[in-house]
């Protein structure tokens, strides 16, 4: 019966330690980086990719492709924000031309350090400030 007991406990008891070991890479430093992306509040036109280094080395982007698909017409990277601060960059191209630096999260008090992509799109048949697409 004992034998029964610790086979039935042994799956929750692994689960916990495979929680604990994450729990413990991320306040080590060692967690991966995060991406999202969503529409700008209010405007249909702009996306922003939004990558978080949460990892205390730094992080490279390389590389942003972005493919129109059915709907939209075109796609161009309008601005890249690091931390807050704007890259001075050539807007409207369709690729990062260079590496774009995340710094690793060292100071565990302050905010990660991000990036943020702002892609503008064209829809097939739409203007600027149409809202009836």
């Amino acid at each position: 019966m004992a034998a029964i007991a610790a086979a039935v406990a042994i799956r929750p008891l692994l689960g916990q330690l495979r929680e604990q070991r994450r729990q413990t890479e991320f306040a080590l430093g060692y967690a991966p980086a995060t991406l999202s992306a969503s529409h700008v509040k209010n405007g249909l036109e702009d996306a922003v990719i939004h990558i978080v280094n949460w990892n205390r080395f730094p992080a490279d982007v390389l590389d942003v492709r972005m493919d129109a698909g059915r709907m939209a017409a075109g796609m161009a990277i309008s601005r890249i924000n690091v931390s807050g601060e704007q890259l001075a960059r050539d807007s409207g191209e369709e690729a990062i031309k260079r590496i774009v630096r995340i710094d690793g999260w060292e100071d565990r008090n302050s905010r990660p350090r991000f990036v943020d992509v702002t892609v503008y799109i064209t829809f097939h048949g739409w203007r600027a400030g149409d809202r009836s697409c």
